[in-house]
């Protein structure tokens, strides 16, 4: 194994340690909502992998065994679709969540980056399931956007 590979191996593991501890938190929160539907939690738990994923692709740590990382994390945003449709119609219910924080008045790549990495730090951030869902649903549109902007 080349110094190159196992600093990869090293960030995957890095990356997967990081995926269960925003999950735990979300799914913690989760249990003592009566809001949330249990049957979406699948769906719940794609969102946050995927997000975390490509917040690491925006900051250049995807994945480099890949052969095209690039198509890699755009397909994956897209197979995340169904996730979020089902998480979108399930959030009209959630009081307290709050509104989408979204501005698509002015839409670049750049502005999308600059919008993910901020919204993405108040997800991290945020104690109230409702309202860190309601900013993953945000999150996601933001890499809907990208990923159709880029593929």
């Amino acid at each position: 194994m080349t110094a190159v590979e196992s600093d990869g191996d090293t960030r995957r593991a890095e990356i997967a340690a990081f995926v269960r501890e925003v999950q735990w938190s979300v799914f913690a929160a989760a249990a003592v909502d009566d809001e949330f539907n249990p049957s979406l939690s699948g769906d719940l738990r794609s969102l946050v992998r995927i997000t975390i994923e490509f917040h690491e692709f925006l900051h250049g740590r995807e994945v480099k065994r890949l052969s095209d990382p690039v198509e890699y994390m755009l397909d994956t945003v897209f197979s995340g679709v169904s996730s979020f449709q089902m998480l979108h119609a399930d959030s009209n219910a959630w009081r307290d969540a709050g509104f989408s924080r979204l501005d698509w008045t002015k839409v670049s790549v750049p502005l999308l980056k600059e919008t993910f990495e901020s919204l993405f730090t108040d997800f991290l951030e945020e104690n109230t399931f409702e309202a860190k869902c309601r900013i993953l649903l945000d999150l996601f549109k933001i890499q809907i956007a990208l990923a159709g902007m880029l593929y």
